[in-house]
């Protein structure tokens, strides 16, 4: 082939940029997507991608239409973005050169709505186990919603229809806008605390933004948290909030949520009809079948002739006396001679003890009277003492002290007039 009939790259890209950037329907569109790369450059241009679950855009917003947008970006986060497409010819790819930028609220909230789905979830706080039952026959039946509106309107008459026997309390709450959380949970701690047997908390339905304060956290934690059965009923059978997973139970609409509180009084009464009728037949069965035992025990010996039926106890007792004075006998001689066994081995071993005490202490006696100092002075010894201390050696004395000699038999007073040694 000829090499003119061959293009370049750059021929190429030119010719692909300016057939896309003269397309009229390309000049201005409208993207919905997830951000993803993003980065600030230091002059202010913003640069990310725009995806979707198959497929990738890259995006450039310029630094003078990129002060417009307050909110801070971030990857993750769905934006609705107006611009037209452009071709890079040197990389050969294109990209939307971004004018407007708004973060799409609805999809921030599903977002944040599937992360605090998550986070609960995780916490254990959706889990079967920390369900609580929902009365079966609830006397006091407390609903938070709004005081006025459909919701109300609903759930009170379907539960007068149902069940009039229970008493109704309105906890009148907000279920719309950035207090009504607050409020709900206000609510819900005041209901818990007011003797109600089962509480159904909710609204009638609307947009994600309207239902919104039954996806927050502190509501979720309110409803887990709370002793009493609570019934979340939020919305249309379609919508499904985050109280709807941690309560005990979900009501697919606020009507349907009175419905799950209330027994159906008619039921009710049906069922306790047939419950009596079926009492009433096994009451007269076992009637019937204890009068016949009873014209059956009238007909037999025994009751004819009662007195025989304590003959043989008589006989059994009788036996049982005789037998009880025997052993009681037995038990007493037994007794004495064992008592006397006992003594003789006692007076024995105390004799034996005794004697053998007796032998010892006459020869420690003995011991101590050879060991006396009143036989060494028989035998012709004295111990001198002065001032009732005795005296061991010449120098314990002075010319003329006193002093006393004991003897065997009394005392010598001497007065001492010279010493030798």
């Amino acid at each position: 082939m000829p090499n003119n009939e061959f293009l370049t790259v750059s021929e190429v890209n030119s010719y692909i940029k300016a057939y896309l950037e003269n397309n009229y329907f390309l000049n201005e569109i409208c993207v919905k997507g997830e951000i993803s790369n993003f980065k600030r450059h230091q002059t202010g241009t913003l640069y990310f991608s725009i995806k979707d679950n198959t497929s990738k855009i890259n995006v450039v917003m310029f630094a003078s239409n990129a002060y417009k947008v307050k909110a801070p970006l971030k990857d993750g986060m769905l934006v609705l973005l107006k611009g037209r497409i452009t071709v890079y010819e040197a990389a050969g790819s294109y990209q939307i050169v971004c004018n407007e930028l708004l973060v799409d609220s609805v999809g921030q909230l599903y977002m944040e709505y599937e992360r605090l789905k998550k986070q609960l979830e995780s916490e254990g706080l959706f889990d079967s186990r920390y369900k609580k039952q929902i009365p079966a026959y609830p006397t006091k039946i407390g609903i938070i919603t709004a005081p006025k509106g459909a919701a109300i309107h609903d759930m009170v008459n379907t539960i007068n229809l149902r069940w009039p026997l229970a008493d109704i309390i309105l906890f009148p709450s907000l279920v719309q806008g950035v207090r009504a959380a607050e409020d709900i949970v206000r609510n819900i701690k005041i209901a818990d605390s007011y003797g109600v047997d089962v509480i159904i908390c909710g609204r009638g339905g609307g947009s994600i933004e309207d239902l919104w304060p039954f996806n927050e956290e502190i509501v979720a934690r309110a409803i887990f948290n709370c002793k009493t059965p609570i019934i979340s009923a939020v919305g249309h059978q379609s919508d499904f909030t985050i109280a709807d997973f941690v309560a005990d139970r979900r009501g697919l609409t606020p009507t349907d949520g009175a419905v799950i509180a209330t027994p159906d009084l008619k039921k009710v009464l049906e069922q306790l009809k047939d419950k009596n009728k079926l009492l009433t037949q096994a009451m007269l069965k076992i009637y019937e079948k204890h009068k016949a035992r009873l014209e059956q025990l009238k007909k037999s010996y025994i009751f004819k002739h009662p007195e025989k039926l304590y003959e043989t106890y008589r006989l059994k007792l009788e036996n049982l006396e005789t037998t009880m004075f025997q052993n009681i006998q037995q038990l007493n001689e037994l007794t004495k001679r064992d008592l006397k066994n006992k003594i003789d081995k006692i007076n024995n071993s105390f004799n034996s003890i005794y004697k053998q005490n007796q032998h010892q202490f006459i020869t420690l006696v003995a011991k101590l009277d050879a060991l006396s100092p009143l036989k060494i002075l028989k035998r012709g010894y004295s111990v001198a003492f002065k001032d009732n201390k005795s005296l061991k050696s010449v120098n314990d004395v002075a010319i003329d002290d006193e002093i006393k000699l004991q003897l065997s038999d009394g005392k010598i007073i001497n007065k001492v007039i010279a010493k030798e040694k």
